[in-house]
């Protein structure tokens, strides 16, 4: 292709043969930039790491179940001011999964198979979590969980 060119793809290589098409929509989200970079497109998409940390503990019960917010009578869905971290509840688990909110300091990178990491637990949840909700103090996680998302680069915000 040449630069003074009009750019128009309508065939795309795959492993069982070519594709034609009159619109192409590139639909593989963290992995878009390995397959646009190449050609020269920019996706603007970055994968961002995420990880969720779930605790289940029978002194966490009273929590849980907490009167008064919704008819399910369990504790809502809440996202605590410092550090962004986040806390769902799970009532058939009898547990609460948690997780933060990513930002400055956390690299754009992807791994083949994302592992959740107990050190960020410990360093980054686990500090302000326990500061609101002291029932929290030297419990540890008993699942992790971790994946993408695909973060616009234009506005920090998952594609």
């Amino acid at each position: 292709m040449e630069v003074w060119q009009d750019k128009v793809f309508k065939e795309v290589d795959t492993n069982r043969g070519p594709i034609s098409a009159d619109a192409i929509v590139l639909s593989a989200g963290t992995r878009n930039p390995q397959l646009l970079d190449p050609v020269g497109i920019d996706c603007m998409v970055k994968p961002s790491k995420n990880q969720l940390f779930q605790l289940r503990e029978p002194t966490l019960q009273q929590l849980l179940n907490t009167k008064g917010f919704n008819e399910q009578n369990v504790i809502p869905f809440t996202i605590l001011p410092k550090g962004q971290v986040y806390l769902r509840p799970a009532p058939r688990e009898k547990s609460l999964w948690f997780a933060a909110a990513v930002g400055v300091g956390q690299p754009f990178r992807l791994e083949e198979d994302p592992a959740a990491d107990a050190e960020f637990y410990t360093e980054n949840i686990y500090p302000v979590l326990s500061e609101y909700f002291p029932c929290f103090t030297n419990l540890r996680p008993v699942n992790m969980w971790a994946g993408f998302y695909d973060i616009n680069s234009l506005d920090s915000t998952p594609s």
